[in-house]
């Protein structure tokens, strides 16, 4: 399956102080790291349904999944009915650039190439 990741591990923490009897401000981080997915060798000719050359994964698979995200929340009670929260999130905090799948349907004219009105499969354009 493209999706295959044995290992997801999540973390999450948060911290409140209270500035006030009526503020609060809560720092809260949220990290992911995924084990990657498997990239598989296919061949889709006539764009009907594409198939699997020599097995699941043959190819290895995508980098490590990591993810941190980080948020920062200000309540201030006005009353017992009402409240004011401004708040701030983070995604990707670190700009963490990864890849979640890697494309097993190739577009046809990236990985293909016509020599003598046959087609070569498994050849890549240089």
């Amino acid at each position: 399956m493209p999706t295959d990741r044995p290992h997801v591990f999540k973390f999450y923490g948060a911290y409140e102080a209270k500035w006030a009897s009526k503020s609060t401000t809560e720092l809260s981080a949220f990290s992911t790291v995924q084990s990657g997915t498997p990239v598989t060798s296919v061949v889709t000719l006539y764009n009907l349904n594409p198939t699997i050359v020599k097995g699941q994964g043959d190819l290895g698979r995508t980098e490590v999944f990591t993810q941190t995200d980080f948020a920062i929340r200000h309540k201030y009670r006005f009353s017992e009915k009402y409240t004011l929260v401004a708040e701030m999130d983070v995604l990707n905090l670190f700009n963490e650039a990864r890849e979640l799948q890697a494309p097993n349907h190739p577009q046809p004219e990236q990985y293909y190439r016509r020599e003598l009105s046959s087609w070569r499969v498994f050849g890549l354009h240089r």
